[in-house]
Formats: structure tokens, sequence, C-alpha cells
């Protein structure tokens, strides 16, 4: 088994959460980097060519771009930490993790005016940063809410979905069920969170830097459907083991007509919220998926 693909793993995972509990916040970065180091190696790993096709088409370069070699370790290094930091912070406790991430006022304001409002809110987000610290962090300072994962988790995933189960946060991996109970919870005028960058075999054409990806549209047909806000929310790193949870705007779904065009026209708008942020921060920019798969040579 290669390294990347141990990194996957529910062993793996535990592992990594009881060196943080343990190890000095220094020594856990410096973990970190020499995990990143030893998983940047494999240059033809699933994992490193999927960060370096993103890559490519967030920086604007070609696949084959020797730049793009510290690119895949900058991804890495920054995630490596990143989870470091939030299993200390985990560890350590609610205090710790309330204490790691600053939850912006442009923030603040979205989901008061949004939560307000009582027409429910769809909380969307991108693989940025610790996007973790501010999805465990959000009903502690006062936003509960539903979050939609991934369908079918497995190893590393599966784990991490139990943690955030034990850290309050109510966590259902995306089936019909799960959708039922989203759209209750958003007619009784509460939240709901998801991603909205990973590939998805499921999804719909998108355009992503002017690329196009087949990405998810759920977070849409949802709003759609309900008539529920959506607010984009992004994070960033805000110095050493710290993260700021920032609000990139909000969009009615009123205002995109109705149907199939209307859905794609909303699931669109919200991927325009997140060019600058990625552009801006592509190190931070922490999606391990291909995007546009085409881009990988054979």
């Amino acid at each position: 088994m290669k390294l990347a693909d141990l990194g996957n793993t529910a062993v793996v995972t535990r592992l990594a959460m009881s060196l943080a509990r343990w190890l000095p916040a220094a020594a856990g970065q410096g973990v970190a980097d020499v995990a990143a180091r030893l998983a940047a190696r494999d240059s033809r790993s699933a994992l490193t060519t999927a960060i370096r096709s993103n890559q490519a088409v967030a920086r604007g370069m070609p696949f084959e771009s020797p730049q793009l070699e510290q690119a895949v370790l900058e991804v890495l290094r920054h995630g490596m930490r990143a989870h470091a930091d939030v299993f200390r912070a985990m560890a350590i406790g609610r205090q710790a993790l309330l204490a790691s991430t600053l939850l912006d006022e442009s923030l603040r304001h979205l989901l008061d005016d949004a939560l307000g409002s009582g027409r429910g809110l769809i909380l969307v987000g991108a693989h940025m940063s610790a996007f973790e610290f501010m999805l465990l962090t959000l009903a502690d300072r006062g936003y509960p809410g539903l979050a939609l994962a991934a369908a079918n988790p497995t190893g590393s995933y599966r784990v991490q979905n139990d943690i955030r189960r034990r850290h309050g946060l109510d966590v259902q991996p995306i089936d019909r069920q799960a959708l039922r109970k989203a759209i209750d919870c958003l007619r009784q005028g509460k939240m709901v969170m998801t991603g909205v960058d990973r590939p998805d075999a499921a999804g719909r054409p998108l355009r992503l830097f002017g690329r196009t990806a087949q990405l998810p549209v759920g977070h849409a047909r949802l709003a759609m459907h309900t008539g529920a806000w959506l607010v984009a929310a992004g994070c960033h790193s805000n110095g050493p083991h710290h993260y700021r949870a920032i609000g990139l705007g909000t969009l009615d779904p009123r205002d995109f007509g109705e149907g199939d065009d209307g859905v794609m026209a909303l699931a669109q708008a919200v991927l325009f919220l997140y060019e600058p942020e990625l552009r801006a921060r592509p190190q931070e920019w922490l999606m391990y998926f291909p995007l546009w798969p085409e881009l990988i040579p054979a």
C-alpha cells in the first residue's frame, strides 16, 4: 500500500489523533511536515496527481510545469498541519476548538440575517484550510445545524464523521433519508451545511477557473425546493495554529428562476463566489480528488 493510500485509512487517522493529543503543537507540525514531504515524493500517486491537476488549473499553469511540484508540497504541508491542529484541539477539548477559530463578523452577519428571516439557511463551503474547525465550533457559537457529508464514507472519512458527531455536529452521509431530514430542517428555519467543490459523478458540468468540472448541485436543488438562503463561507490561516472563518456572500434562490436552469445558475453563482478566495490562497485549497482528470497523463 502506498503512503498516500495509507493516509486515508481509519487506523492511520486514529494514530494521528493519538499523536496530536500528546505531542506539543510545534512537534505536531514537525511530524506533519515530514509526512507531507514523504507523500509529495510519490509524484505518480492518485493523491499527488489529483492535487497537481487541481493546482494547475487554479494557478493557470500546464500540468507539466515544474513549479507544480512545489505547489503539491505546499498543499500537503498545509493540509497536514491543519489536520494536526484540528486533532490536537479536539483532544484538548471544547475551549481549544473555540480558541483556534475566529468566526469573522462577515460570516456572523450573513448567518444572523439568513436565520432571522425564518426561511432556513444552507451554509456551503469549499475544502479550504482547516474548514473542519468552523464546522465543529458553529454549534458552540450558537449556530447548530445538520451537516450533509459524502455518501458511503470509508476509512478516514468514516472516522472523521464519528469524531464530528462526538463533538456535537449532526453529520449525515447523503442519502434519501438524510435529504428528507435536511428538507425538514430547512422548513423549520434551521441550518444545513454541505460542500460544493468535491467532484461528483452524479453532479452537473459547472465552470470553475474557466474550466468545466462535474460538481454537485444538490445544495442548489435544496435551496430551490425549500426557498432557503445559500450562504458561502470560507476558512483560511490566521497565524500559527489559528484560522479565520469568513463570509463570502449570500444568494437568494428566488433570484435565479425556476426548474433545472435555475438550479444550474444558482450552483454556478456559488462557485463564482469562491474563485477569488481560491486564487488568492491556492496552497490552502485542500481538494484531494481531481476535478479535471482529463489533465492527468495516462
